[in-house]
């Protein structure tokens, strides 16, 4: 049986089942080894992939043959909303052509072919009015922002960069730990450890910090205890900005990676300051005392993650500290109504 693909690629194409997650793992290696990706897929989220695509109508998963080798995959994961609202369709898309075999326009075959399905099964599955201006089809994807490749690929075709994910590291080996590391003295405030007790305070503390932010969600009591219970979490390293008179306006909550190992980093999981008690350094503060956890507990450096809704500039707070930002991924975006999605099919 032959796909679509076939005919506008050099290569043969094949849905994939769980007897492939060697193939795609060979593939994607060696794809992420020839690029010196900074993020790689691991073998545990390829498996989950073909078991997603394989329970849902609304996804797929191929490989594309040269001979008797894969050297191409392209998948397409329908999602539902992580709220539970209704919205528009919403598709998570990513491909991969192995280097030897680029520049035969495969690459913007596939994601021509994953728009168009996307599209498809919007409009298959959508009750909008097709008159209506409300979008119905949401497609999203991902590149290292250094990857001006695939970027291209995605902007040529109407994709939008919307998010910023940067991770970003300290060293204590490249930078002078004791004026990074000991918080400033702030007037009002104070930088206390974080003790058990304080735990749901931080919680709601977190959800009012970011109650107004996009895409972020309340957290419950169980859920919150559930996140400070990983084995990874490290409450002792912690802490929290509390006023004279007792309130609790910002957080820090630490954990580690490649514990037991000579790489071992300190981790900031969630980091927080009340609206009306920004700019005050309090940010800064806690970063400080974080650090200074990681670095008594012999660790080689501190990291976190951070999420922008627009292109950063600089490096700002976290800069200022020590960090130094590395492996940023763009998340890009395309968005259409029914009646833009059926004119473009």
């Amino acid at each position: 049986m032959t796909h679509a693909l076939d005919d506008v690629t050099p290569l043969e194409w094949r849905d994939a089942t769980s007897d492939d997650l060697r193939t795609l793992t060979d593939l994607i290696e060696a794809v992420e080894y020839i690029d010196q990706r900074e993020v790689t897929v691991s073998s545990a989220e390829i498996a989950n992939i073909l078991d997603h695509a394989s329970e849902r109508d609304d996804s797929h998963l191929l490989i594309g043959f040269g001979g008797d080798s894969a050297v191409a995959m392209t998948w397409l994961i329908g999602q539902d909303a992580e709220d539970g609202s209704s919205g528009p369709k919403q598709f998570r898309l990513l491909g991969e052509v192995h280097p030897g075999y680029r520049h035969q326009r495969i690459g913007e075959s596939m994601i021509e072919w994953q728009i168009d399905r996307a599209r498809e099964i919007a409009i298959s599955c959508s009750d909008s009015d097709p008159d209506t201006d409300q979008d119905a089809l949401e497609i999203l994807s991902i590149s290292e922002d250094r990857d001006e490749r695939r970027k291209t690929l995605l902007t040529d075709n109407g994709f939008t960069p919307q998010r910023w994910f940067i991770d970003w590291h300290c060293r204590f080996d490249s930078v002078d730990p004791d004026s990074r590391t000991t918080p400033n003295h702030l007037e009002g405030i104070s930088i206390c450890p974080f003790l058990p007790w304080m735990a749901d305070a931080v919680r709601t503390t977190h959800n009012t910090a970011f109650a107004t932010e996009p895409g972020v969600r309340h957290i419950d009591p169980e859920q919150w205890l559930e996140s400070l219970s990983v084995s990874t979490a490290r409450p002792e390293w912690s802490w929290v900005a509390m006023t004279d008179d007792g309130s609790m306006v910002g957080y820090a909550l630490s954990s580690v990676l490649d514990w037991g190992t000579d790489a071992a980093e300190g981790w900031t999981d969630r980091l927080g300051v009340l609206p009306d008690w920004r700019g005050r350094g309090i940010g800064r503060a806690l970063l400080q005392a974080s650090l200074g956890s990681f670095r008594r507990a012999g660790l080689v450096g501190g990291g976190l993650g951070v999420d922008f809704r627009k292109e950063p500039e600089g490096l700002g707070l976290y800069g200022s500290v020590g960090y130094q930002s590395r492996d940023t991924i763009v998340q890009f975006g395309l968005r259409e109504t029914i009646a833009q999605a059926s004119e473009r099919l």
